[in-house]
């Protein structure tokens, strides 16, 4: 499977936006994102594919990009089954205060405009603030 993406990049910094190809290929059990853009090309091999679209995160984090793509909006996460189940590609959009359903399965590599796009530090204390709101 073979599976090819392009997505807008935003820089936060000169608010302008470029054009980043992206990859996606299972191999051996193992998850690989292959990525072109301005800034280079290169390969993430991960267990699964959200956890190679957050190590591309980083690389462009660097430099002040965000990737306009569910996967990368403020209030998306996977769960662990979700994980297993379709290789990190499937996530939910979480709401404060209400558990996932399986309405709100996504694609992370669905695109989705600069609305609600955020850092991995941005999305890693929402799932957290999602967590504790459904105590």
């Amino acid at each position: 499977m073979i599976e090819r993406v392009q997505f807008d990049i935003l820089n936060i910094e000169a608010d302008q936006k470029e054009k980043i190809l992206i990859s996606l290929k299972k191999q051996k059990g193992s998850c690989h994102l292959i990525h072109e853009s301005i800034l280079g090309s290169g390969e993430f091999v991960k267990s699964d594919f959200f956890e190679c679209l957050k190590a591309l995160r980083y690389f462009l984090e660097k430099f002040n990009f965000l990737i306009c793509c569910f996967g990368c909006r403020l209030d998306v996460y996977p769960s662990q089954l979700s994980r297993q189940m379709s290789g990190g590609i499937k996530a939910y959009i979480l709401k404060l205060g209400e558990p996932a359903s399986r309405e709100d399965l996504i694609n992370i590599f669905w695109p989705n405009s600069e609305e609600k796009i955020s850092t991995i530090e941005e999305q890693e204390e929402y799932y957290k603030k999602w967590i504790n709101s459904l105590n």
